[in-house]
């Protein structure tokens, strides 16, 4: 099993970040597309480096995973 304290505190943010998206958006599983939100929305970290790095717009790239999430099933 996984322990969280084995992972770097950014990890660890990340991992808070996307549970708590799966909460925001009422959703019954914890799938993908919270955790790579998750990590578009990390302003630092490798993530940001490499998207920046790429010219990749990261307002698109969320608006695109949200609509995503927003499409899934969610819990009443």
């Amino acid at each position: 099993m996984l322990k969280p304290e084995n992972f770097t505190e950014q990890a660890q943010e990340m991992l808070t970040e996307s549970q708590d998206l799966v909460r925001k958006y009422k959703h019954s599983n914890w799938d993908v597309e919270h955790i790579l939100l998750a990590l578009v929305n990390m302003q630092e970290g490798l993530t940001s480096t490499i998207l920046d790095f790429l010219g990749i717009n990261k307002k698109h790239i969320q608006q695109e995973i949200k609509s995503s999430l927003e499409k899934k099933t969610y819990v009443t």
